[in-house]
């Protein structure tokens, strides 16, 4: 004889849910926690870093740091005619006066000797320079006088000796009043140069004149014929 059994006037079935175990409530939270931070992630990277105070940082990379190790600046010496690109130089101030002749004041405040990149002449077959020489010049005449440094001639320590170029040196000399002041380069090109320091002097001649009071006035004239050394 089957059993019977007998349900409570209001009893209700219900679907059957087997109760979470807390390994399976701890592994859920793990997968939760991973989903957070791999959103986050992306967008915590994508924010700029700022200083303390607040200031971006330029961003570099590595090609724009490459091509600031690799530059190099070059400086350029500028004179009547046109400019050169300077590799090295020593610059000095000898501080020469010679009052010597017609009352005139002739003073020598700078000498720079340049090591430069090569430039060739047209105008001399085509030769190559390597090397300047600037001297600066004041000249104070208390007569009217005639003076022309810058057709005048460089004698260096290492044996060259060239001409001035008048084109190329500042337009200064010449005729010259008296009570008047002039100043400027005369430059001189060396085809040799290697170091601007082992020239340890310069000898340098020019001519100057005024008009003679008299046919006895044997005075009028001057050789200049200077040597300084450069320390």
């Amino acid at each position: 004889m089957k059993k019977q059994v007998i349900r409570a006037k209001y009893q209700q079935t219900y679907p059957h849910h087997p109760q979470s175990t807390p390994r399976q409530v701890w592994w859920f939270g793990v997968a939760a926690l991973m989903l957070l931070l791999f959103i986050a992630i992306p967008k915590i990277t994508a924010i700029p870093l700022t200083t303390s105070a607040g200031v971006t940082p330029p961003a570099h990379n590595r090609a724009t740091l490459n091509a600031h190790k690799t530059s190099a600046k070059t400086t350029a010496v500028k004179f009547n005619d046109g400019e050169a690109t300077i590799l090295k130089e020593a610059t000095y101030q000898p501080n020469f006066l010679d009052l010597s002749w017609g009352g005139t004041d002739v003073k020598i405040d700078q000498v720079k000797v340049l090591k430069i990149r090569p430039i060739t002449s047209e105008d001399e077959n085509d030769r190559v320079y390597h090397g300047m020489v600037m001297v600066h010049f004041n000249i104070s005449p208390s007569q009217d006088i005639t003076m022309s440094p810058t057709q005048g001639v460089l004698v260096t320590s290492d044996g060259q000796q060239v001409n001035a170029d008048s084109y190329s040196s500042d337009t200064f000399d010449g005729d010259i009043a008296k009570d008047v002041t002039k100043t400027g380069n005369v430059v001189f090109f060396l085809t040799a140069m290697d170091d601007p320091k082992a020239i340890k002097s310069i000898r340098l001649k020019w001519d100057a004149h005024y008009d003679g009071v008299s046919f006895d006035d044997t005075t009028n004239f001057h050789d200049y014929d200077v040597t300084l050394k450069l320390r």
